[in-house]
């Protein structure tokens, strides 16, 4: 029986070695689809890469209350490191691309502070302006730098993690990334 136990103990082990590669081969795989999902929505892998817009590029991509912050959000880049496209689509899905109640009443487009327990803390900025290089400086810090508060990694599906409790948010800010980036070309 000691010999049994011992060939057992060997099967057993090469099992769970074998177990241990297939679930590193998933994880990788899974990564891969993450980031191929990155790049084909967004065009970027990592959301601190720079645009490589000028703000006037940007403004093409921009409609209803978020026209005329193109150049607030390469400003925003310049200084924070956060990609300007990933910016402006995060204040288009917050605040219906500027026009939300917040955008227009307290400059707010990120919906920042407004929590599902309570959405009436969002924040109240002095201006549009103040408003984008707020967040960015904040999803930089805490979401955007390792040993931040909220990191998870550079993509889309990271920040989403801590950002957002809507599992669909990076897909949604990733479309209007797509979406942006296909008017700019046009």
């Amino acid at each position: 029986t000691e010999m049994k136990n011992i060939v057992e103990d060997k099967i057993n082990k090469k099992r769970e070695e074998q177990k241990k590669l297939e679930d590193e081969r998933k994880a990788k795989e899974e990564k891969e689809r993450r980031n191929f999902i990155d790049i084909e929505l967004t065009g970027v892998d990592d959301l601190r890469r720079p645009s490589g817009l000028t703000s006037s590029q940007l403004e093409k991509g921009l409609k209803s209350g978020l026209s005329g912050l193109g150049p607030y959000f390469i400003e925003a880049e310049q200084t924070y490191g956060v990609n300007a496209v990933f910016l402006a689509s995060v204040a288009a899905l917050e605040s219906a691309w500027g026009t939300s109640n917040y955008a227009v009443k307290r400059n707010n487009l990120f919906g920042y502070g407004a929590y599902t327990s309570n959405p009436d803390h969002a924040y109240y900025f002095s201006s549009k302006r103040v408003a984008i290089l707020y967040v960015a400086q904040k999803l930089k810090t805490n979401y955007l730098t390792e040993g931040g508060s909220f990191f998870n990694g550079y993509t889309l599906e990271a920040v989403n993690k801590r950002y957002c409790t809507n599992p669909q948010w990076a897909n949604l800010v990733g479309n209007i990334m797509k979406e942006i980036n296909k008017k700019i070309q046009n």
